[in-house]
């Protein structure tokens, strides 16, 4: 079969912004977990509440700017050290503002104040675990 049409990149970049609203409800289902783990993997805690970037945000475009935020890795896991932690929590306060609702808001709150809790413990780490 031949195609009758060229492929152009500019004509399927104009359905892109169509697959995104189609999409888009399946992107608020993705969170990840949060745990506060040892050096050996050992779980010291578990964050009570999980981590949706998209009720932070609008755009992944939004998190290419920061220092840790645009690692978090929704299909696999990603660790933070000790000396990350200060720097993600700055982050996640500046999307603070941008959280959609009140809901989104709390939770951020409470993602916050659990990796500040994890802070400045020796040889642990917060980790994200995604799909």
């Amino acid at each position: 079969m031949l195609l009758q049409e060229p492929f152009t990149l500019s004509s399927d970049a104009d359905r892109a912004p169509q697959l995104k609203a189609s999409v888009g409800w399946l992107l608020n289902l993705m969170s990840l977990e949060i745990f506060w783990e040892s050096e050996r993997g050992e779980i010291i805690e578990r964050c009570p509440r999980s981590f949706n970037p998209w009720k932070y945000m609008d755009h992944p475009d939004e998190v290419q700017s920061t220092w840790c935020l645009r690692f978090i890795d929704e299909y696999g896991d990603t660790t933070f050290n000790q000396y990350q932690l200060p720097v993600l929590v700055e982050e996640l306060e500046s999307i603070h503002s941008k959280s959609k609702d009140s809901e989104a808001r709390e939770s951020l709150e409470s993602i916050i104040a659990f990796i500040r809790k994890c802070h400045d413990h020796a040889h642990t780490y917060v980790k994200f675990l995604g799909d």
